[in-house]
Formats: structure tokens, C-alpha cells, sequence
């Protein structure tokens, strides 16, 4: 594993890890925590579940059923095995945004506010369309149908950037969330006085882009491996879509560190 490759595999992770841990003290400090009610301040512990779900869905889940061929955690003795953790990955993030959904659902109807009006909502709304769309495709393409090694080759490119492009869609809604929250709360609890310096850098305010950072480092490095990125599992002559990919390229791959072929992205 050379020096980029490790960096590349560790930085998302440790994102995803702190995301998460400042998510959860964020929550109990300055969000009411997790217990609720049907009170206009207690239902904020189902907005809090909201958050929960929705980060395991999607910086956690998705992220690494996408880079469970790429730069998996831990590379598994056949392929097929990280295609079947690709699948239960996904399935898993899609348990996870049905959960949210239901939260958020609650949280609304017992405050009463209206639905699909904000920023963040519609791309969310997009990003989960795009998953069932994805998720639908692929489970067709790569579990249930019997298509030549060449078709698959050729929708292997376009799942792999319109996976690429729902995760990166579900980012731009959390950071489009994160903003929401963040001046919402400060108006709620201060009033224009949350914006001077005296509580602006408070911990209610500064856990949000602290966040919404580490979003977009894991962003960059989805990016990167689209562009730039290798599969780094054995792959063999019409074994999936990536050894149809090799097959169709005559044998092109190339065989990297430690005896693994690799494949250059599409």
C-alpha cells in the first residue's frame, strides 16, 4: 500500500469518525439531546434522530459500499464477497434513510410545518430518488440479470459516476441542513444578538462548519478516486463489471504492489 493510497484510505474514514462524534455532542449540548415529547421543544429529539440516521445513511454507509471496491477497509479473499458487502452496505443506508425520513416526518407534523420548501429538502429529495434509481439498476445489472461481460462493462461507467454523483448530491443537502440548523438555532436562542462575536463562535454555532469540513474533505476524495482512482481488488477476466471492463480494454490492467491488479478508473 503506497503512501497516497493509505492517506486516501484513512482521511475519509477519520472524517466520517469525527463527523459523527461531533455530531453526537453537538446533539446532547446544544440540540436537547434524544428524549421527546409532543412539545414543541421536546419533538426536537426527533429532529436529533433525523440527524443520527441520516449521517449513518449516508457519509457512513453509502461512502463505504462506494469504496468497498475501491479502497475498501478491509480487502476480502474474492470479489464477489465485496459485491455482496456493496449490496448489503447500500441496503443498510437505505434502512437508515427510511428511519430519517420517519423522524423528520414526526418532527414536522407535531410542529406543523410544511414539507419540501428548503434547500435541503430537495436535494434530499433528489439524492434519495437517485439511490432507489441506483440501487434498482444495480441489483439488476450485477445480481439479477444475464448480461454479457461487455454490457455490463459499459453501465459499470455510468453506475459508478451517477453513484458517485447521488452521495455527492446527499452532501450538498447536509451541508444545505448544517447552515439551516445553524442559523435557525442562533435566531431561536438569541435573537439578532447571535450573530456578535460574543456568542458566534459558541459551541451551538462552531460544531456546524466544523462538520460541514469534514463533509467536504470526504467530497474531495470521492472526487479524486472517480478521476484518478484504482480498483484495488483482485479482479479476474470476466468477473464482474470490472473484469469485464478489462476484457473489453484487451487486457490493459496492470499489476501493482504486492501482486494486486489494479484497474485505472473509467
Amino acid at each position: 500500500m503506497d503512501a497516497t493510497y493509505g492517506v486516501l484510505w484513512a482521511l475519509p474514514r477519520a472524517c466520517w469518525i469525527a463527523f459523527l462524534v461531533l455530531m453526537l455532542i453537538w446533539i446532547v449540548h446544544t440540540q436537547h439531546g434524544f428524549a421527546f415529547s409532543k412539545t414543541m421543544m421536546g419533538s426536537q429529539g426527533f429532529l436529533s434522530y433525523h440527524y443520527v440516521f441520516m449521517t449513518v445513511a449516508w457519509p457512513i454507509c453509502m461512502f463505504e459500499a462506494i469504496f468497498s471496491y475501491r479502497a475498501p477497509l478491509y480487502k476480502l479473499p474474492h470479489r464477489n464477497a465485496h459485491k455482496y458487502l456493496h449490496v448489503a452496505l447500500q441496503t443498510a443506508s437505505g434502512i437508515f434513510i427510511i428511519l430519517g425520513l420517519v423522524f423528520v416526518g414526526l418532527f414536522k407534523r407535531y410542529n406543523g410545518e410544511a414539507q419540501f420548501f428548503s434547500v435541503h429538502s430537495w436535494l434530499g429529495a433528489i439524492a434519495i430518488a437517485a439511490y432507489i434509481a441506483q440501487y434498482t439498476a444495480g441489483f439488476w445489472a450485477y445480481l439479477v440479470s444475464r448480461w454479457s461481460p461487455q454490457r455490463k462493462a459499459a453501465f459499470y461507467s455510468v453506475h459508478r459516476f451517477l453513484g458517485s454523483a447521488c452521495l455527492l448530491t446527499a452532501f450538498a443537502a447536509i451541508l444545505a441542513g448544517l447552515q439551516e440548523v445553524q442559523i435557525f438555532d442562533m435566531w431561536f436562542k438569541y435573537g439578532i444578538k447571535g450573530f456578535d462575536g460574543a456568542t458566534a463562535y459558541s459551541m451551538l454555532a462552531i460544531f456546524t462548519p466544523i462538520m460541514a469540513l469534514l463533509i467536504l474533505i470526504q467530497a474531495l476524495v470521492i472526487v479524486f478516486h472517480l478521476v484518478h482512482g484504482q480498483q484495488a481488488i483482485p479482479v479476474s477476466r470476466g468477473a464482474g463489471p470490472a473484469g469485464a471492463v478489462q476484457e473489453a480494454r484487451g487486457n490493459k490492467s496492470s499489476l501493482g504492489e504486492n501482486g494486486v491488479i489494479t484497474l485505472n478508473a473509467l
